[in-house]
């Protein structure tokens, strides 16, 4: 079966600002990984996190909306304002 591949693409941020991507992903019933990538207004990596958590739902816009709390929370604890 042929893989099909999307090409998508990635925009810096704003001068002076930082970009925050996140994703999630249901590991097994009851638990979900998160990840995320902090990134500065020239694209440099600044910090990357990845991390598990138990889940009680099963809905993707949830565990969605989990990893970008999980990953403004370590760009809070980082300092990060912009």
């Amino acid at each position: 079966m042929p893989v099909m591949m999307a090409r998508t693409n990635w925009n810096l941020p704003p001068e002076g600002s930082y970009k925050l991507n996140t994703d999630a992903s249901l590991l097994s019933l009851g638990e979900m990984g998160l990840g995320g990538v902090l990134r500065d207004e020239r694209g440099v990596v600044k910090a990357t996190m990845v991390g598990r958590i138990k889940a009680k739902w099963i809905d993707m816009h949830v565990t969605g909306a989990a990893a970008s709390c999980f990953g403004l929370r370590i760009a809070r604890d980082l300092g990060v304002q912009r």
